[in-house]
């Protein structure tokens, strides 16, 4: 290919075609990812993409309008309600009891999330213009490979054996379909034996029992084979697949680059694996359960790491995982989210009511019940507060929702703390109130924060994934599940204007110079040009930004705390709370 010095080439004007793949996120959810994605595909033009999306069951429709630029839309369904095929390949399990079965039932529908046993039978159409997919694999070959995956997972190194397992068992499956191959008494025996032999105790589940049951096992196999499926399905034929997280979601881009050799891309907002380890809790799972599935998630999130062309992590904390989890630094290219400023425009009035507001989806990550707390210890110091709450909570997480009304209530809100639902206009969330609060226990770099930042609000944060690049100063960091902290930062930024406007100001310009939407974009366009080997004729941005505008805007802030607000806020407040500029110095120092 050459380049035409008078402008892009012929591959960059036609663009490529990308598959995107999602997991519980675009075009179906909303948060932060599937914003990311709809500022992704929309803003890459003239490159176009097909989305595959992984769901947990049928029939969602799609709460997201897809742009012009995306030519199809794949539903991957984990769960549904047909029965399962009784095949003939393998042998399915049919000796459990009406009393094992009901257990395992019960067990399945505590967990909120995993409804039914019934998933649908994946059977992809034999490709034709193959004819060596149209031999046909004896029985004993899926349940061989699948044994061969399910023994690594007892094996904390297992992850070259694992990935060469899920190699055999796409192969397996684009000759012809499993049926209930994987479901049979020889996959229960292999499980069971996985199960005994891993060790009996973790740092979550000391002096748990180490009994592992029939139905332990049959709901891991069923688990297993349920997040498999993905793999199952006729992969994307593409010029690049790029995948929104670890994890299940690169299951169809490993199908493309043993069958295409098509490059992978994977952008890590969270920590996949660590998100895994936080919602497999003992509440949900016996200890058994639980330590076999985040070993699968750690192989798979291994194999990730070794098959990418590239991870894009949203920030360098999230590199730090990556190295930690096996993945070569010399494939690691970090990208910021970034923000479209001029849809961000500052507020030139603030409530007249002291006003909180937080804006994100109800979940458990979110650690709604922190700010609760949070808002409780503030409204002991300043009854006339103000907390208000915009998001909606999945189906999966009514129940936690729920909780949080009825933690609500028994604090004693009453009508000073409201869950108000879907905001058409994020930005009028965010004006909504003086001061906006992000509690979560997980991050990767979120949107929530450099937006708020964007529209000029004092933002008060936990100390989780990127966070802290992202405010730099310009917005105060507290520990995770800390309401004491926060309720004293809050105190601190709702008690001064002053004091709100210099963060905000500061914070705007931090957004400005360093996360805009443009930049992120560039980086991304740089990134598909290299894994797909061509040359860039654009511009690149430099992936470490200039530290110097970091340093004047940080000295900015601490003149003006230092001159104007710290010795006028210090004789004002109370003396068991820190000053402004002892609160600055204190967390930009890393002080709890």
């Amino acid at each position: 290919m050459t380049i035409d010095e008078d402008g892009p080439t012929d591959q960059e004007q036609q663009g490529l075609h990308i598959a995107l793949l999602c997991e519980g996120t675009y075009p179906f959810h909303p948060g932060g990812v599937s914003v990311w994605c709809d500022q992704l595909v929309r803003g890459m033009a003239p490159h176009r993409y097909t989305v595959y999306a992984i769901v947990a069951t049928s029939g969602a429709k799609p709460i997201w309008e897809l742009p012009e630029n995306v030519d199809g839309l794949h539903s991957l369904c984990l769960w549904g309600d047909a029965p399962r095929s009784s095949g003939s390949v393998g042998h399915p399990v049919r000796a459990l009891s009406k009393e094992l079965l009901s257990s395992l039932l019960n067990s399945v529908d505590r967990s909120g999330s995993l409804t039914r046993l019934r998933r649908r039978t994946h059977q992809p159409p034999v490709r034709r213009d193959d004819p060596t997919t149209l031999t046909m694999s004896s029985p004993s070959e899926p349940q061989a490979a699948f044994t061969r995956l399910i023994s690594s997972l007892a094996d904390p190194s297992g992850g070259s054996d694992f990935l060469e397992a899920l190699h055999d068992l796409f192969d397996l499956s684009q000759r012809q379909p499993f049926g209930g191959a994987l479901r049979s008494s020889a996959s229960l025996d292999s499980l069971l034996a996985a199960m005994k032999a891993m060790p009996a105790r973790d740092r979550f589940h000391e002096g748990s029992s180490s009994v592992v049951s029939v139905a332990d096992a049959c709901l891991v196999l069923d688990l297993i084979e349920c997040q498999l499926s993905p793999l199952f399905e006729p992969p994307p034929q593409v010029d690049l697949c790029h995948a929104t997280s670890n994890g299940l979601a690169i299951l169809p881009g490993l199908g493309a680059y043993w069958t295409y050799g098509t490059p992978l891309v994977v952008s890590e907002h969270g920590i996949y694996l660590r998100e895994r380890y936080l919602s497999f809790d003992a509440k949900t799972y016996t200890s058994a359960v639980r330590r076999i599935m985040l070993s699968f998630f750690k192989h798979l999130t291994w194999c990730g790491y070794q098959v990418a062309s590239a991870m894009a992590p949203g920030s360098q904390y999230n590199c730090q995982w990556l190295e930690a989890n096996g993945c070569d630094p010399a494939r690691i290219r970090p990208i910021y989210n970034g923000v479209d400023a001029a849809n961000f425009i500052r507020s030139t009035s603030e409530p007249e009511e002291p006003t909180l507001v937080w804006l994100g989806r109800i979940d458990p990550l979110k650690d709604v019940e922190t700010l609760l707390h949070t808002f409780d210890r503030v409204r002991r110091v300043m009854p006339n507060a103000r907390l208000r709450i915009f998001g909606t909570a999945s189906k999966e997480n009514q129940g936690y929702l729920q909780l949080c009304e009825n933690l609500a209530i028994n604090l004693g809100l009453g009508d000073s703390a409201t869950f108000e639902g879907h905001v058409e206009s994020v930005l009028d969330a965010y004006h909504a109130g003086h001061v906006v609060l992000l509690t979560s226990i997980s991050e990767g770099f979120p949107y929530t924060l450099i937006e708020a930042m964007a529209a000029g609000k004092p933002t008060i944060a936990t100390d989780v994934g990127g966070v802290r690049e992202a405010t730099g100063g310009a917005g105060i960091i507290v520990p995770p599940q800390n309401p004491d902290q926060m309720a004293e930062a809050c105190l601190i930024l709702l008690r001064d204007a002053s004091l709100r406007e210099l963060v905000g100001r500061a914070a705007r310009e931090r957004i400005l110079s360093r996360f805009t939407l443009e930049q992120s974009l560039v980086l991304f366009g740089d990134l598909y040009r290299e894994v797909t080997g061509g040359l860039s004729s654009a511009p690149v941005l430099e992936r470490h930004q200039n530290r110097n505008e970091e340093q004047l805007l940080e000295q900015f802030v601490e003149q003006l705390v230092e001159q104007f607000v710290g010795p006028m806020l210090e004789s004002e407040i109370d003396h068991d709370l820190p000053s402004p500029r002892e609160f600055y110095d204190r967390e930009r120092n890393g002080v709890s």
